[in-house]
Formats: structure tokens, sequence, C-alpha cells
């Protein structure tokens, strides 16, 4: 859920629209945990399926200002939202 708050958090001003967008699509699509797989190009199919943009800026724009964090389990490298927890409650988790 996106909080009114989120439009006037000082973080999000920041943003271009194209990022605060980008950045509201991950929310939809992570898992319970706040988490996807760090594949932009099937992060872009998600978020912006029928538009012309390169998601690896905007990926390590929101990793710079601290809104993600990227991680590696292994070879397998991953994304997480970093105020997941702050800010969501899920009450029938499903892990992947």
């Amino acid at each position: 859920m996106i909080k009114p708050e989120f439009w006037s958090s000082e973080d999000i001003l920041e943003l271009d629209i194209a990022d605060r967008l980008f950045y509201i699509g991950f929310w939809n699509f992570c898992d319970d945990n706040g988490i996807l797989p760090d594949k932009p190009k099937s992060i872009k199919c998600n978020i912006f399926p029928a538009d012309i943009i390169d998601c690896k800026p905007i990926i390590e724009k929101l990793i710079s200002c601290g809104l993600l964090v990227r991680y590696n389990v292994g070879t397998d490298y991953y994304i997480r939202i970093q105020a997941w927890d702050k800010h969501q409650t899920i009450k029938h988790p499903t892990y992947r």
C-alpha cells in the first residue's frame, strides 16, 4: 500500500517522475519481503511493459538514495526495498 505521506516524503521529492513510478511499481511486483531478483530487464517488463525506458539507471539511483539495497546470496543477486518492514504488514505471507 502506498501511503499518502509517500508523495511529500523528502526522499521521494528528490526523484524524477519516472523514478517515483518505478519505485511504486517495484513495491507492486516484489515478494512478501520486499525483494526482487536483480534482473533489470524483467523488472522493466513488469513495471513499464509498453515504454522504452532503461531501468538500470533508475535502479542505481534508488540504490544510491538508500531506497533500494542490492545484495547477493552466492551467485544470485537481489534488490530489496530498504524500508519494507517499516511500511508493510503482510497478513498471509508467501515466500519465494
